[in-house]
């Protein structure tokens, strides 16, 4: 979470120090609403993988 808001930071910085440069600063904000949907879903991913593990263990 720290890394999403240092980029969120960097990014509220570069509007405001580059204003000209819009088309990065788009592609940074997207890049930034990536990131933020990837940690939601990782818990989730990796609670099923854990959960799945000690049956696979179990069974062999």
């Amino acid at each position: 979470m720290t890394i999403l808001a240092l980029i969120l930071i960097a990014l509220s910085v570069s509007s405001i120090v580059l204003p000209k440069e819009s088309k990065l600063l788009e592609k940074l904000y997207g890049f930034a609403k990536v990131s933020k949907s990837i940690i939601i879903v990782l818990p989730s991913v990796i609670n099923r993988y854990s959960t799945l593990n000690p049956k696979r263990r179990r069974r062999h």
